[in-house]
């Protein structure tokens, strides 16, 4: 269970991974718990970085007893325009490290 998280602000259950990336150098910009009345059925955290971030963020996150489930890059379009890429990782149901 997460202790001493540093982003109240943030929903409960995805705010220790948050930490955690960001903590190791990743850019997060967006994360939702997910569950009933969420946005997302799971807990996801979007973040920004070249090709291999991604790769970096479930490395960072698999070392620290977490699970994601999905990972992937995708473009945000505006005003017809395709914008830059950035990366969107799901994480398992609750969100926490497993114990060891």
């Amino acid at each position: 269970m997460m202790t001493g998280c540093d982003y109240p602000s943030l929903d409960p259950q995805v705010a220790y991974p948050v930490q955690v990336l960001r903590e190791h150098g990743i850019d997060t910009f967006e994360s939702c718990q997910g569950g009933d009345g969420h946005c997302f059925k799971y807990p996801v955290i979007r973040f920004f970085g070249d090709k291999t971030e991604g790769y970096k963020a479930f490395d960072i996150l698999a070392k620290h007893g977490f699970i994601v489930c999905h990972l992937q890059r995708y473009w945000s379009i505006t005003n017809n325009e395709i914008g830059a890429p950035h990366w969107q990782l799901e994480l398992s149901e609750f969100g926490q490290p497993i114990p060891s």
